[in-house]
């Protein structure tokens, strides 16, 4: 079984912004968090058998570290063969440091604690990977789970989790190419006390199907699920046809099917009644299937394919658009797509001081550094930091656009470019990234302060909606003053 997750857009390397712990920008000191990242963000370009190693990095900003915990979450597509503690936090032994469950169970754990606390900023682990064989390509998460950095007895807080991907293939799996278990919420953005449905459906294409079974993980803090309801589609239901089990409030409901007369299988089964809770924070919610098993007979179908989805929360009515460029609290994401009158960042911000917009950069992918700049230039993105509660809006006064301007160009170099539109309306990444149409892969964006991630990942060469937000990039939609992070496979120029 290969689960594609398509929930919860990965926060990549590029998202450094975390760790820019003192940048001077000439309005103040950059704000910052603690974090612990997965790196490289992206393992890209596997193939069955293949071998890979990611790091486990921790920053604690500053604060006094004395002990750390964390799960890593791989798909069954991986085999991990090996752990490697860096001596971050000390000479390693049994009191130092405990690695739980390195087995194939899609989970390994991590403790460690220092007898001689300090701040920390660097390499605690190294996860080797291998590619099992048989695995289908797609698009896997490597999520860090429960994690907590202590400060002698007490839980830092706010601390960032940036996960990572691991990339099978071309990381494109569409459901009908071998069988395959999915879960499709109802389209539309859902406000606190909405209801919806999520379907789960089954294709065992030519397999014959004796049992289905699989839990379902939802967020049971913004989500009630309020039923389920069978189709019908293995036999009338039944006790020896169909069983509901653990449908409560804990974020996990688990389902199993069994049919007397087995034949192959395809098409909606299973209807899934969700309520918004009062109070539900904004964001995308992962509908997760785990644990999924098609049985033809005794044996379990091979290359099972599993797809996820998310559904988004708003309580933002809809409003008119701000006259220039607004900035949540917290990190943004903006670009300019022309060369402008004064193009100074004391013009640009003239209106906020050093209290409020404590911080601004560009993360320059050709020379791997987070530069602090003096000037907003055309198709570049850059993080700015809005460290109030409360969102402001640049006045579009100071985004007056150069007449006559040269056209603007931008190098991009191998890995992930942080990018602006390329016009003053919205278009399709299809038609804005033309220019780079042959050298790059994925698009992600925009920004969303609110959940610190990324709305979407567009793939090259894709049409239409692939899964949750997996798109293709014909529907992809980039717009003004939006910034965005493009994975190019060499050097090209974005005009």
């Amino acid at each position: 079984m290969t689960n594609k997750k398509t929930k919860g857009l990965v926060v990549s390397t590029t998202s450094l912004l975390i760790f820019c712990a003192c940048f001077i920008v000439g309005i103040g000191l950059a704000a910052a968090a603690p974090s612990v990242s997965i790196d490289p963000a992206l393992v890209d370009g596997l193939a069955p058998g293949d071998p890979f190693s990611v790091d486990v990095n921790v920053d604690s900003d500053g604060s006094t570290l004395s002990a750390l915990e964390l799960s890593l979450e791989y798909d069954n597509a991986f085999s991990v063969t090996g752990a490697t503690y860096s001596g971050l936090m000390g000479p390693q032994n049994s009191d130092v440091f405990i690695v739980q469950d390195l087995t194939d169970d899609g989970e390994i754990s991590f403790a460690i604690a220092d007898a001689t606390p300090a701040t920390q900023d660097g390499k605690l682990l190294t996860v080797d990977f291998e590619v099992k064989v048989g695995a289908a390509d797609g698009l896997y998460p490597l999520e860090l789970m429960d994690v907590m950095l202590v400060n002698g007895g007490d839980a830092i807080p706010g601390v960032v989790i940036n996960d990572g991907e691991a990339e099978i293939g071309d990381g494109v799996v569409v459901p009908g190419e071998d069988p395959f278990v999915q879960i499709v919420a109802d389209p539309g953005v859902f406000g606190e006390g909405d209801v919806f449905d999520a379907v789960v459906s089954l294709d065992s294409v030519d397999d014959t199907v004796s049992a289905v079974e699989f839990d379902m993980m939802y967020h049971s803090g913004a989500l009630s699920v309020t039923g389920a309801t069978y189709n019908g589609l293995m036999g009338p239901e039944s006790t020896d046809v169909f069983i509901v089990q653990d449908l409560t409030d804990d974020g996990e409901i688990s389902f199993a099917l069994a049919d007397a007369t087995p034949f192959p299988q395809a098409g909606d089964f299973l209807t899934i009644h969700f309520e918004v809770k009062a109070g539900a924070a904004d964001g995308f919610y992962d509908l997760d299937l785990k644990d999924v098993t098609v049985v033809d007979g005794a044996a379990p179908l091979p290359d099972l394919d599993v797809f996820d989805d998310t559904v988004e929360l708003s309580s933002v009515p809809t409003v008119p658009p701000v006259e220039g460029i607004e900035l949540m609290p917290g990190w943004s994401l903006i670009s300019i797509p022309e060369t402008l009158e004064n193009a100074s960042i004391d013009n640009v911000l003239q209106d906020f001081n050093s209290s409020v917009i404590d911080s601004i950069f560009y993360d320059n992918a050709c020379t791997g550094a987070m530069e602090v700049p003096t000037d907003f230039e055309p198709l570049k993105a850059y993080w700015i930091h809005n460290n109030l509660t409360e969102s402001v809006v640049i006045n579009d006064d100071y985004l007056i656009p150069q007449v006559p301007s040269t056209p603007a160009s931008l190098t991009l170099c191998e890995g992930w470019n942080a990018i602006g539109h390329t016009a003053d309306v919205e278009l399709s990444a299809e038609i804005s990234l033309t220019s780079i149409d042959d050298c790059y892969s994925k698009v992600k964006g925009p920004w969303m302060p609110t959940t610190n991630e990324y709305a979407f990942v567009g793939y090259n060469g894709v049409e239409g909606v692939i899964n949750g937000n997996h798109v293709g990039t014909d529907v992809f939609n980039m717009n003004m003053y939006e910034g965005f992070y493009v994975f190019v496979d060499e050097e090209c120029v974005l005009a």
